[in-house]
């Protein structure tokens, strides 16, 4: 991609931000371009819902395009991540829900990936779900939701149903509105390593647009790395 499509990109990033890209960072404290040490008190919220490291958290939206081109970038079409990242990292992923002018999409989303955790199928239906919102526009509404959820999936139609209206579903829900609300994310993608770092995406993409999935790589790997 070239720096035009990246200033685009950032632009949209300061339109479809869950509150305000362009006000400070309250909880972060950038020690240098690339990454910052998060705030103490966060910290601590963090290591009491993910105390096993290494972890990478990723708060993302599938109506934020933004999102959609770092999934392309650092997962569809670089290697380095995973074939750098320690086999014992997890990377955990929550939905934002205050993303885009279309709340109620947002909302089955959100809901969507609550049963895809619950499942453990988050990376089959992540990409089709991606596609189906913001490339193909054939995700639309919770009929349409449902069924790429089935295709991607491969469940069947009354489990799918028996998901949706279960207390387990709604209860993971309530806990990534509870997460994402604490951690107070300023954008999305918004990268979190090993509870302790945010990587400021925006300003490795400034800098490094060329070879951005290969040092965004080699970042996420240095920070899990780091004491």
């Amino acid at each position: 991609m070239n720096m035009k499509k990246y200033i685009l990109f950032f632009s949209m990033l300061c339109i479809i931000t869950t509150s305000n890209i362009c006000a400070a960072f309250p909880k972060y404290n950038y020690i240098d371009d690339y990454y910052a040490i998060i705030d103490g008190n966060l910290t601590k919220f963090l290591n009491k819902k993910h105390n096993k490291k290494p972890v990478v958290i990723e708060i993302f939206s599938f109506l934020c395009p933004y999102c959609y081109s770092f999934y392309n970038d650092v997962y569809n079409k670089s290697k380095y991540l995973k074939t750098h990242i320690p086999k014992n990292a997890r990377i955990i992923r929550y939905h934002a829900e205050d993303v885009g002018n279309n709340a109620e999409l947002s909302t089955l989303a959100e809901y969507n990936w609550s049963i895809a955790k619950l499942l453990d199928v988050e990376d089959k239906i992540i990409g089709p779900f991606y596609e189906g919102i913001q490339k193909n526009k054939t995700i639309y509404d919770y009929d349409t939701m449902k069924a790429a959820f089935l295709k991607a999936t491969g469940i069947t139609s009354k489990m799918y149903d028996g998901l949706w209206n279960s207390y387990f579903t709604k209860a993971t829900y309530t806990r990534q509105l509870d997460f994402v609300d604490n951690v107070d994310a300023q954008s999305v993608p918004n990268v979190i390593v090993n509870n302790k770092y945010v990587i400021n995406i925006s300003g490795l993409l400034v800098e490094h647009q060329k070879d951005f999935p290969k040092n965004y790589g080699q970042l996420v790997i240095k920070l899990l790395q780091k004491k």
